[in-house]
């Protein structure tokens, strides 16, 4: 692939900038739907990214997509890991670093909180699947798939606002899907976490359900998985604290990307079905 290319870049804000956009608008428009006015109420009830965008997050994902960080050899993925760590370490939430947007939800205004926050959590990622099936389909039935990768990996060749656009739907389909794909892990702060609370039964196992060994010799355990499924919430800061390890030691641990080897996979079968391979 070339260096550096200017149209790519753009491309590249372009896609991330409306990607967030649509994800927290996505968040909104179904918070709203279920009876929470607080997105409409303080302005967030759109689509456009300026209301949503942490400037701070959205540098730091077009540091790691545009290639700075490879560009830096080997030492710019453990420099970009020592930062997250220290913000982490300093403050308690690397958010502010990671997340490109955001929206104000009260799930406790919802008129089915369960439901409710469910929905809301998925709209984002729907809102980016929606995205990358549109770009799909205008790439496949008025340009070509084949010349758009061949502009895209060789960027120098764009020349043309046909060709800039090629490669700006293919980069859509691309950034959406993962998009998609990462906010459904079910970790906080992602969407996935929400979305796995709502859908918990509402009541773990039964005494005799649970196993004697555990009931013996783990009774803490044993206990938990007697409990309701909100229970589950108590293990938000534990979550957290994973999400973290795993997101920092993708960059400061080499071959350690966890977080890689699990979207990965839904990703490329996405991006495949969308383009036809």
């Amino acid at each position: 692939m070339d260096g550096f290319s200017i149209p790519l870049f753009a491309a590249t804000v372009i896609v991330a900038f409306f990607g967030m956009g649509w994800h927290e608008y996505g968040h909104a428009l179904m918070a709203n739907y279920w009876g929470d006015p607080t997105p409409k109420r303080m302005g967030r009830l759109t689509p456009n990214p300026l209301v949503h965008i942490n400037p701070g997050g959205f540098l730091f994902y077009l540091m790691m997509t545009m290639g700075f960080v490879s560009g830096m050899g080997q030492i710019g993925p453990l420099l970009i890991g020592i930062l997250l760590l220290i913000s982490f370490m300093r403050t308690g939430n690397m958010m502010s670093m990671i997340a490109l947007g955001s929206v104000p939800i009260n799930v406790s205004a919802m008129r089915d909180p369960r439901w409710g926050n469910f929905w809301t959590s998925f709209a984002g990622p729907l809102m980016n699947l929606a995205q990358a099936i549109i770009a799909a389909l205008i790439l496949r039935l008025v340009f070509s798939v084949e010349e758009a990768f061949t502009l895209y990996v060789s960027p120098s060749l764009i020349n043309t606002p046909v060709e800039f656009l090629m490669v700006l739907l293919l980069l859509a389909i691309f950034t959406n899907i993962a998009f998609f794909v990462f906010n459904l892990i079910p970790l906080v702060p992602l969407d996935g976490w929400n979305m796995m609370l709502a859908l918990l039964p509402g009541s773990f196992l039964n005494k005799d359900q649970v196993p004697a060994a555990l009931r013996k010799n783990a009774r803490p355990i044993a206990q938990f998985l007697q409990q309701p499924a909100y229970k589950w919430r108590d293990w938000y800061q534990l979550s957290y604290i994973v999400f973290v390890f795993l997101f920092i030691s993708s960059f400061i641990i080499p071959g350690l990307n966890i977080l890689g080897r699990i979207t990965t996979p839904p990703w490329t079968t996405l991006v495949q079905l969308l383009l036809g391979f």
